[in-house]
């Protein structure tokens, strides 16, 4: 190797290790990895995302798979619509704010060239849920996977049987979100499900992310999952 490819090499490898001591000092201290907030806007703004939601009929994309059954609205369908609304108001700095108060941590919302940066999903039809999964986690920092509640009714104690489980330390939790609650976790370390809808139920949410470090992995696995996973949601690439 000549000395010139050398100088390269060494300079290649200084700056990639300055790059990941800046980003491991840009992680946010945490001591949990998963939140669940009530009550989490104002009934102005709940009732506003709610108003939007039901009165827009928009088509959404329906997608039966292995992994998920229901329907959804993702972001590039919402612009030039009402539910263009829904996109501002996620990734509004009040939103963050709010975040910020309750957990003390400082996040943003990733960029909105990601496709799964924020969609509205939809369970209607019995049989509607999500299996056992992991997220993949395709960011330099912490992502956290966002669900904001919208709706949730049916006949298990008033809201319907689609409930948020997860695996922990080998048990198994699970939490039935109420409307207008924020439900934040660490998609990719913790595995988790929707359960099977029942008849005449719904249950309508926003999903979206947040990181510390919204620069993404350059790799190509990363690359194809998410090809992947916005083809089986969205029905696009």
């Amino acid at each position: 190797m000549n000395k010139f490819l050398l100088i390269v090499l060494i300079i290649i490898i200084v700056l990639k290790y300055l790059e990941t001591d800046i980003t491991d000092k840009l992680i946010e201290s945490h001591s949990r990895d998963i939140y669940y907030l009530k009550n989490f806007y104002p009934n102005k703004l709940k009732n506003k995302i709610k108003k939007i939601v039901f009165k827009n009929k928009e088509e959404k994309y329906r997608m039966n798979t292995y992994i998920r059954n229901g329907s959804s609205i993702s972001h590039h369908q919402m612009f030039n619509t009402e539910y263009e609304d829904i996109i501002d108001i996620f990734r509004d700095a009040r939103t963050l704010n709010i975040i910020r108060k309750k957990t003390g941590m400082n996040l943003q919302i990733i960029p909105r060239t990601d496709p799964s940066h924020l969609s509205i999903l939809f369970y209607e039809n019995a049989g509607d849920g999500i299996a056992w999964h992991n997220d993949n986690d395709m960011y330099e920092g912490t992502k956290w996977t966002c669900i904001y509640t919208i709706v949730n009714d049916g006949f298990n104690k008033g809201k319907s049987h689609a409930t948020f489980k997860y695996k922990k330390n080998n048990k198994e939790y699970s939490i039935n979100t109420e409307a207008n609650s924020l439900l934040m976790f660490k998609g990719s370390k913790i595995e988790h499900m929707i359960s099977d809808l029942k008849k005449n139920e719904k249950r309508i949410v926003v999903s979206f992310v947040l990181c510390d470090v919204c620069s993404m992995k350059q790799n190509l696995v990363n690359y194809f999952y998410s090809k992947i996973i916005n083809f089986s949601f969205y029905g696009k690439i």
